[in-house]
């Protein structure tokens, strides 16, 4: 299901790689496995177009395993300018990744 949530992302002329064209995207319920799996094609993809995340919702999935793939994304991304969270489950680990990512990312 993850696999195939990823892959409706990907540009049909170039299966290997997300959807360029996309600005803004909202996504809930993808579990752990599902926003690492975005983060990371995200990641490796440098032509994605993302320009802000909303990621609080009441009931945030977010945890320091999603926050640290989060954060290898956000410290790589050319475009992204706003990045909303609220969430109590980060602990330290999350916290301090996404805080690194911020300072390599400095445009």
């Amino acid at each position: 299901m993850i696999k195939r949530q990823v892959r409706s992302l990907q540009s049909p002329d170039k299966p290997n790689q997300l959807n360029t064209v996309m600005k803004s995207i909202n996504l809930a319920n993808l579990g752990t496995e599902g926003w690492c799996a975005i983060f990371h094609a995200l990641r490796d993809n440098k032509d994605n177009k993302i320009e802000s995340w909303d990621l609080c919702s009441p009931d945030s999935e977010m945890n320091p395993e999603i926050a640290t793939a989060l954060a290898e994304y956000v410290s790589v991304s050319v475009v992204l300018s706003k990045l909303v969270i609220t969430s109590v489950n980060l602990e330290d680990e999350g916290a301090i990744a996404l805080s690194k990512s911020l300072k390599v990312n400095q445009r």
